[in-house]
């Protein structure tokens, strides 16, 4: 496999001469070489999607994936549901995580059809199969983009999309992509909640610890509820001493799931 990100082999596999090793996909044969990918003459994936091998061979020769980058030969895999919605290196993007993040939206606070889902849905078939052939340098990079990617539109409608293929497509102890995000996910239940379908995908793989993750950001909501209260309350109050915490009466209690909490002026009794 190269060792660089320069393209310094990837010109061998454009030209398509020399080639000596036969990768094939669903009666797709890819003609690759085989000091870049294996000792043997020839390998078949029945399992892998054509359009996600012929990523896969490109990342072998030049460290990236991006279907801009593809021979011809091999763009004929790439449909219009799959191919990149642009090249990352023939564009300076200077735009701020907010315009980023609306970049991608489509109508109603949607991803974009033809944007970040696309690449969200490619990087996890990525990652699956970098997995599955113990591609280690892929993989991490694979996951990366995704989570990545994911940090700007998880809150929008049409992530479930590319979650449930995540979840569809990785281990139960998978420790990276699956792992990192359900890390998101619940980390952000509170936005999520609202979000039913993205909710129910989570719900549905990991059922005990997304009600737990409910629970507590509900709780965590109500007292964050009372503790506003209780500062309109001071205001309105007038009490303007700045005392320490000991000089003041706290009491925090709880009826129906509801949490209230008073405090009192030891000064002024306000």
């Amino acid at each position: 496999m190269a060792t660089s990100s320069n393209n310094a082999y990837l010109g061998f596999l454009i030209a398509g001469k020399y080639t000596d090793f036969i990768i094939q996909c669903q009666n797709v044969e890819f003609k690759v070489h085989r000091i870049i990918t294996a000792e043997s003459g020839r390998i078949t994936f029945p399992e892998i999607k054509p359009d996600i091998m012929a990523r896969v061979i490109l990342f072998m020769y030049s460290r990236d994936y991006n279907s801009y980058h593809l021979p011809t030969f091999y763009m004929t895999f790439v449909g219009d549901d799959t191919k990149d919605m642009k090249d990352p290196k023939d564009t300076e993007d200077t735009r701020s995580d907010t315009e980023e993040e609306d970049g991608y939206r489509g109508e109603n606070g949607d991803i974009q059809a033809g944007g970040l889902r696309t690449a969200l849905n490619v990087n996890a078939l990525m990652y699956q199969c970098a997995d599955m052939l113990d591609f280690e340098d892929l993989k991490q990079v694979a996951c990366r983009r995704f989570i990545d990617h994911a940090k700007l539109v998880y809150g929008m409608d049409g992530f479930e999309e590319p979650l449930r293929v995540v979840y569809e497509s990785t281990r139960e102890d998978d420790k990276d992509l699956r792992f990192q995000v359900t890390c998101l996910c619940i980390e952000n239940c509170g936005l999520l909640a609202r979000r039913e379908k993205t909710a129910a995908v989570v719900e549905e793989y990991n059922p005990h610890l997304w009600a737990v993750s409910v629970e507590v950001n509900k709780r965590k909501m109500s007292i964050t509820r009372a503790v506003d209260d209780l500062n309109d309350e001071l205001h309105l109050r007038g009490c303007k001493h700045l005392v320490p915490m000991k000089r003041m009466s706290l009491k925090v209690s709880t009826q129906d799931d509801v949490h209230s909490i008073t405090m009192k002026c030891q000064l002024c009794s306000g």
